[in-house]
């Protein structure tokens, strides 16, 4: 997980919310400072937040990567606009930009239906950096002593699956001979091996905050 920027909300996205954010907040209703669901969604108003520039617009910002895993989407599915704060809890921010993400199916959809905390929400890649709670060991990602927010969003996501492990695991074995090759290196071919790495952590890059994590251990940055 890295920190992402929003981009500008796309303009269909705010004639959609004009249009049926308060036909869907029918569908619920308030009380004790929670939305509970009285009637259930039709079909036709469901999804009304799923544009296909709203969703491209998305990917651009995640760099076509799972906001939180870092799998490039793409290469595993379509991808899924995610809510960060789930619209089960909170079906007023269903149309609200800074709530929407990409996330991959797995951690769309593993997660957090159940999980809401005003108190202790998950990280929030836009709004906080995840490298505060988080730290990378290898292949694997890691909350930070005593950190509850790293903690509740590392174990919430399966953030160290065991797909996610082993194709971490892969793409570090894949660039270790590089590594090798830049620490035995002098000159020119040092500083040409170092600048080929890393391309590697750049946030285009799939699981790049794991190796970040991996380059500074091995003393590249």
């Amino acid at each position: 997980m890295i920190k992402l920027t929003k981009l500008e909300e796309p303009s269909e996205l705010k004639i959609a919310r004009e249009r049926f954010l308060d036909k869907y907040l029918e569908c619920f209703e308030f009380s004790d400072e929670k939305y509970k669901k009285k009637i259930e969604i039709s079909s036709s108003l469901k999804n009304k937040y799923n544009i296909a520039n709203v969703k491209r617009t998305l990917e651009s910002e995640t760099h076509g990567k799972c906001a939180y895993c870092e799998s490039k989407v793409r290469h595993i599915t379509y991808g899924d606009i995610e809510h960060i704060l789930p619209k089960v809890h909170r079906p007023d921010l269903v149309f609200e930009w800074t709530n929407l993400t990409i996330a991959c199916p797995q951690c769309n959809r593993i997660r957090k239906n159940d999980y809401y905390s005003v108190n202790e929400p998950l990280i929030n890649p836009y709004t906080e950096d995840p490298g505060e709670f988080l730290f990378a060991c290898g292949p694997m990602i890691m909350p930070k002593p005593a950190n509850d927010k790293g903690f509740i969003t590392q174990q919430l996501l399966e953030l160290n699956r065991a797909e996610l492990h082993e194709r971490r695991k892969e793409k570090i074995e894949l660039i270790h001979y590089l590594i090798e090759s830049w620490a035995q290196a002098n000159g020119p071919r040092k500083a040409v091996l170092k600048k080929t790495l890393l391309k590697y952590i750049e946030p285009s890059k799939e699981f790049s905050f794991v190796l970040k994590g991996y380059f500074k251990a091995c003393g590249l940055i």
